[in-house]
């Protein structure tokens, strides 16, 4: 589905991206193998999969980013105030990010919060790659 569009769509607007990924869903969310979320654009890592949990939102949920690898700024796309993730290397739009992991079905003993990203923007890459 997502890994067969044109590299091109990395350039649209976030809100085009969350558009996109909403009407053509979400090939991540079910996805815990052992492995790493990688950048679409750029292939830096982003997430390692234990950090993964079912949040029950659509998107793929995971409570922390590797170190270094997002970044983040205000949102206020749409009327809501959101705090938007990137990817630190690249500045691909992730998502976004809550403060409601333990609400969302984190049941880790550090959930916290809720780093919401779209498929579109992540490959996968498992463990034995």
């Amino acid at each position: 589905m997502h890994r067969s569009t044109d590299p091109s769509i990395f350039d649209l607007p976030s809100d085009k991206l969350d558009e996109i990924s909403a009407r053509e869903g979400e090939e991540y969310t079910e996805t815990f193998d052992a492995g790493f979320f990688d950048c679409a654009r750029c292939q830096t890592p982003l997430f390692k999969s234990d950090a993964k949990f079912r949040s029950h939102c659509r998107w793929p949920a995971f409570r922390e980013a590797l170190p270094g690898a997002v970044k983040s700024r205000d949102d206020s796309t749409y009327g809501v105030q959101r705090t938007e993730i990137l990817c630190n290397n690249c500045g691909l739009h992730l998502g976004h990010v809550f403060a409601d992991g333990k609400f969302s079905g984190d049941t880790h003993p550090n959930a916290g919060t809720r780093h919401c990203v779209l498929s579109l923007s992540l490959k996968f890459r498992p463990l034995s790659a």
